[in-house]
């Protein structure tokens, strides 16, 4: 494998913070930062990653935050590659500590750290080169809120690489 031709997507959901309400609260809206860090061993030849948007919000809402959905493509950078693959490197959600099941998928199907996803091709073009679409949604469990302060983040790492 050519590691000119690896990039990898790293979505990062960082610190949630829930204390519990002495009054109701109807909705409580927590900005929820969530980055995209592209690595690529040399930038400009193999395949890239571009998303459309890199911060997202969620709304806390019937104890749980609502969906979170991240939109990016894989572009061919040069015409040479005809397949890549997916590996999805980490893929992990904590709270104070604990496992969060988050439920996460990938173009609709389910994903877990270590999945290997093969087989895919460019559907689509622009004026920089072939491209796919593809989309991650995080759908978040019920999340009680507590009398104490309480400290979420998670991690979900893509290594994309051409398929041989």
């Amino acid at each position: 494998m050519d590691n000119t031709k690896i990039s990898l997507l790293t979505a990062t959901i960082s610190v949630l913070t829930l204390m519990a309400a002495a009054f109701p609260v109807k909705a409580l809206d927590v900005a929820i930062p969530v980055y995209v860090n592209i690595v690529k061993n040399q930038p400009g030849t193999g395949l890239a990653i571009r998303a459309d948007k890199y911060s997202y919000q969620a709304v806390y809402r019937n104890n749980a935050f609502n969906d979170i959905s991240m939109n990016f493509d894989v572009v061919q950078l040069n015409n040479a590659i005809f397949k890549y693959k997916m590996t999805i490197l980490a893929l992990d959600n904590m709270c104070d500590s604990e496992t969060l099941t988050v439920k996460t998928t990938l173009d609709n199907f389910v994903i877990v750290k270590n999945d290997q996803l093969i087989d895919f091709t460019f559907n689509q073009s622009d004026d920089i080169g072939d491209f796919r679409n593809h989309q991650v949604l995080f759908t978040f469990p019920e999340i009680t809120k507590k009398s104490y302060e309480q400290s979420c983040n998670g991690i979900l790492a893509i290594s994309i690489a051409e398929q041989l």
